[in-house]
């Protein structure tokens, strides 16, 4: 079984492809893909001011991913201070992407580090399109699989008939 996590980025991918996204739903229904997420990205999703939107996303969200805690806790660097309390896990970091080497003091990235250091632990591979992201992981020598929505799209066409 695969193991995903999106970056909230992945949520617009998935609600405008609605192919793609019925294509995930049966995977995961058929236990080829499991998608995993934690309380960043449904952070980041409410924080969205679009009301159809944020509401779509977040149904995403909701009935696909089965939710985990944050590898590491960041606290404020956002308007929603990013970690909860007992959604975090506490001690080192324990898979092969370090928060602080994603996470720079002069950006606002706390919560790309929070789920790239989750994503590290507890994934086969991280679905973004951030390329900042995908080249803070690469820099690390990281083992975990940072795939586009697109690389995620031909990864699916190959497992689903057309």
């Amino acid at each position: 079984m695969l193991r995903l996590m999106f970056d909230s980025n992945g949520y617009d991918a998935l609600a405008d492809n609605p192919l793609g996204l019925a294509n995930l739903r049966s995977l995961v229904h058929q236990s080829e893909v499991e998608v995993l997420a934690t309380h960043v990205q449904e952070g980041e999703i409410s924080a969205i001011s679009d009301v159809s939107k944020r509401e779509a996303l977040l149904s995403i969200c909701r009935t696909l991913d089965a939710q985990i805690s944050t590898d590491g806790a960041v606290w404020n660097v956002s308007k929603w201070n990013v970690s909860k309390w007992n959604e975090a896990k506490w001690g080192p970091e324990s898979g092969d992407v370090s928060m602080e080497k994603i996470h720079s003091v002069s950006s606002n990235q706390g919560e790309d580090a929070l789920i790239a250091a989750t994503a590290s632990r507890e994934v086969d591979v991280l679905v973004t399109d951030d390329k900042r992201l995908r080249n803070r992981i690469a820099a690390q020598g990281s083992t975990i699989g940072v795939w586009t929505f697109a690389e995620l799209l031909r990864y699916m066409d190959g497992l689903t008939p057309p």
